[in-house]
């Protein structure tokens, strides 16, 4: 965990291990790295900045200040009293709540959710867990826990910088950033990036099936994911969505930005009626509700 904080990515800590790892899949192949992903993009950028600064310095100095919004990759000591922690599900409350017709129950998910919820757990738990670069340093310690979302929200972690999957913000801040994409790298008279960098960002939108995600992708050149066929269809928008939930999509047509955030993890793929429809997290639900308020602002 040390080789991710921020005085060791300067040293090209964690760039050195991806430069010296062997590809694992033939390079047609397409398939979804949650993790090292913008590992790459980090060191990317540090090698190119003039400052050398790390992705997380880069994101509060060039992104975060100039928008006025909290956004942080590698959170500061100083913040992590602001942060609510995430919170796995109770899987036996789930289960006892999932019983109860929908009309009085306390939670929307139904008992198809339970079971491919508390699957899904018991799977990252038991095997993932185990496979996670960041397990060793918190055995033994303290911060030594019993499930993933209790490995998010360990002081250690928080500081990290894993670009991909280690962002802090607010539902606030995301949707600020992701209006700007909307309007085409500018929002409230700040230009972050030029009209035309937006649409080289949103080019040569590419769709290919990925075994890890189970599904058909379409990502553009600059690494964005447009949501425009089954499963994944929200209505064309832009971006990318968290482990539990969170979202960060945008939607052109529209010019309307999303940001959803929450600490109560909703990881398995269903939505809040118990249908399985592929990557529907309750976060659609709450973004086609958005979209269809903006289509009737936009006469359709």
């Amino acid at each position: 965990m040390a080789e991710l904080q921020r005085d060791a990515i300067r040293h090209n800590s964690i760039g050195k291990v991806l430069a010296d790892a062997s590809p694992r899949w033939p390079p047609q192949r397409r398939e979804y790295h949650a993790i090292t992903r913008d590992w790459i993009t980090a060191e990317l950028v540090r090698r190119v900045d003039p400052k050398q600064r790390t992705y997380g310095e880069f994101v509060e100095e060039e992104i975060s200040q100039p928008l006025g919004i909290s956004m942080h990759v590698g959170l500061p000591s100083e913040l992590h009293h602001k942060v609510a922690p995430i919170e796995p599900t109770n899987p036996v409350w789930s289960v006892l709540q999932s019983l109860l017709p929908r009309c009085i129950r306390q939670e929307p998910w139904g008992m198809r959710w339970c079971l491919t919820h508390t699957a899904a757990e018991v799977r990252k738990i038991l095997i993932d867990r185990s496979m996670m670069p960041f397990e060793d340093p918190f055995k033994g310690s303290q911060s030594a826990k019993a499930n993933l979302a209790d490995d998010w929200n360990a002081p250690m972690m928080r500081s990290a910088e894993i670009p991909s999957a280690n962002g802090h913000s607010n539902a606030q801040g995301m949707a600020k950033l992701a209006a700007l994409m909307a309007h085409g790298g500018e929002i409230e008279g700040v230009r972050l990036i030029s009209e035309a960098g937006v649409r080289e960002a949103l080019a040569y939108p590419t769709s290919k099936y990925d075994p890890e995600t189970e599904a058909v992708t379409c990502f553009t050149q600059g690494g964005f994911c447009v949501f425009n066929g089954e499963p994944l269809d929200n209505g064309g928008t832009v971006g990318w969505m968290g482990y539990g939930g969170s979202c960060l999509q945008w939607h052109p047509a529209t010019d309307v930005g999303f940001g959803y955030a929450m600490n109560l993890l909703a990881t398995d793929l269903t939505n809040s009626a118990g249908q399985w429809e592929g990557w529907s997290y309750f976060h659609q639900e709450l973004l086609n509700a958005v979209l269809s308020c903006a289509k009737e602002v936009h006469g359709g």
